[in-house]
């Protein structure tokens, strides 16, 4: 099936709140931690390391090893939304230091999840890149909140109907999502979105094969009368 790529229209960035947790703080080696991220308390990024660079410390995206080298699934938009996560996550970085340093000092006490932001109204883009046959449809790229761009989102085929893919990446158990709708409302959110788009890209093609068959059609016909004719 041939490709087709649709504009994705993204909208002014939503007015971004991240809540970071850091799962693991790493003492050898270029990365020093293992952080996620929920966006907008909708929003779920994983994934995430804190790597030792040359100017401090600086936040590595998701992602996975390609024949081109290391693909992001999930780019933040501008740099003011990478400054904004990245100050975010080492906050959270320096803030589970001291924990470790008052556990080691023999103040330990019972770690307290950060709380889950309430749910802000979060805009959804979604760009058909490529339409396929099989199992996989259509290649997707999203944009979550005018602040977050997700690649490797795939609309695919079963037998109980379309649903939506999510980019993940390969653990020591299987696989994981990179980053996912983490409540039911903007799970429903971003897969209407991006079947909406799908729909959107499949009437177009339609439309545009209709417009162009009379076209055909005429040029055909006086091969057709000479055929007769003869």
């Amino acid at each position: 099936m041939s490709s087709n790529k649709q504009t994705m229209k993204t909208g002014q960035q939503d007015s971004g709140a991240y809540d970071v947790k850091i799962h693991a703080v790493h003492v050898d080696g270029p990365v020093i931690a293992d952080a996620s991220v929920t966006y907008n308390g909708c929003f779920a990024i994983r994934g995430m390391k804190l790597v030792k660079g040359d100017d401090g410390p600086y936040v590595a995206m998701p992602g996975y090893q390609s024949a081109r080298g290391f693909v992001e699934v999930c780019t933040p938009n501008t740099p003011d939304v990478y400054e904004q996560l990245e100050r975010a996550v080492l906050d959270a970085y320096r803030q589970k230091l001291a924990q470790m340093r008052e556990q080691s000092l023999g103040a330990a006490r019972q770690e307290q999840e950060t709380p889950v932001r309430e749910q802000r109204p979060t805009s959804v883009a979604a760009r058909i890149n490529t339409l396929r046959d099989g199992p996989t449809l259509a290649d997707v790229t999203v944009d979550v909140g005018g602040a977050f761009t997700v690649s490797g989102v795939r609309v695919v085929g079963s037998e109980n109907g379309l649903f939506v893919s999510m980019p993940s990446y390969r653990t020591a158990n299987g696989y994981s999502d990179a980053c996912f709708p983490c409540t039911s409302e903007f799970h429903e959110q971003v897969k209407n979105g991006v079947l909406d788009a799908y729909q959107q890209t499949l009437s177009q093609i339609c439309d545009q094969t209709a417009a162009s068959a009379p076209e055909q059609e005429q040029r055909s016909a006086p091969g057709m009368s000479m055929a007769q004719t003869m």
